[in-house]
């Protein structure tokens, strides 16, 4: 279990208003361009799994934040095991100046 969590990255979409869940998908699986398919899971509201089939496709996509969109930021957190993906609290992001 916890190595399939290594390879998923829990990501909310910071934003009060609503927005089409299923265009935010596919605009972030086609702005990563991955080389593995990568599955996606709505968990609530605005917070999506992302599950990668290869570590290098993760770490790329996490190297190559921080992500938007529709001018919305989007963090990106591993889940731990420890709790729930969709009870994380997610409220950092990383961001070069």
């Amino acid at each position: 279990m916890n190595e399939r969590l290594h390879l998923c990255l829990v990501e909310p979409v910071l934003t009060d208003q609503g927005f089409n869940r299923e265009a935010f998908k596919q605009t972030m699986l086609r702005a990563w361009g991955t080389m593995q398919e990568v599955g996606v899971k709505d968990l609530r509201d605005n917070l999506f799994l992302f599950t990668f089939k290869t570590m290098r496709d993760k770490e790329m996509v996490i190297r190559r934040g921080p992500w938007n969109f529709d001018k919305n930021l989007v963090l990106l957190e591993t889940p731990d095991g420890n709790r729930a993906p969709n009870r994380m609290v997610l409220q950092n992001a990383d961001f070069w100046v």
